[in-house]
C-alpha cells in the first residue's frame, strides 16, 4: 500500500486494472496474430501468454 492512502482505494485500483486487463487482453490476442507473419505467429500468441500471468 505505498502509492495509496487506504485500503478501499487500494480496492478500487485492483478493480480498475482487472476491467482494463479483461477490455485490452482479447483485443492484442486478436490483433497480434494478424499483424504477425505466419511463420511467427505462435511464438506470438505463446508470448502473449506467457505475459498475461
Amino acid at each position: 500500500m505505498a502509492f495509496v492512502s487506504s485500503v478501499w482505494l487500494l480496492a478500487f485500483f485492483r478493480f480498475m486494472v482487472g476491467i482494463s486487463d479483461g477490455a485490452m487482453l482479447p483485443a492484442v490476442q486478436a490483433i497480434l496474430p494478424k499483424r504477425s507473419p505466419a511463420e511467427v505467429t505462435g511464438r506470438v500468441l505463446v508470448g502473449i501468454n506467457l505475459f498475461k500471468h
